[in-house]
């Protein structure tokens, strides 16, 4: 079920805002925010996420032609944040 949607001025969900490049989620077990990860020019850019929690990311859609590894060409830095490199590009779901 989704609960706020891409391109909507911001998001509040569990007493936080969400920037508007977000889109949050929630599956069976738990909520999820969605965001195109991508490495421009096959440079290292890093996404800040609105919240302070441990939490997961997982790989949903490739759209690059360079290989989308995990600790590779993505993951999770020591804060949380989202980061890309390598010239991946894909859809990445976050637990927040």
């Amino acid at each position: 079920m989704q609960l706020c949607y891409l391109g909507s001025a911001v998001c509040n969900h569990k007493g936080k805002s969400y920037p508007p490049d977000y889109q949050i989620y929630k599956s069976d077990l738990d909520y999820y925010a969605e965001i195109m990860g991508a490495s421009e020019n096959f440079t290292y850019t890093e996404y800040t996420p609105p919240y302070t929690k441990s939490v997961t990311v997982n790989l949903l859609r490739q759209v690059s032609i360079s290989n989308c590894s995990l600790g590779v060409s993505y993951g999770l830095t020591e804060e949380n944040h989202l980061w890309v490199d390598l010239g991946c590009r894909a859809q990445f779901a976050i637990g927040v």
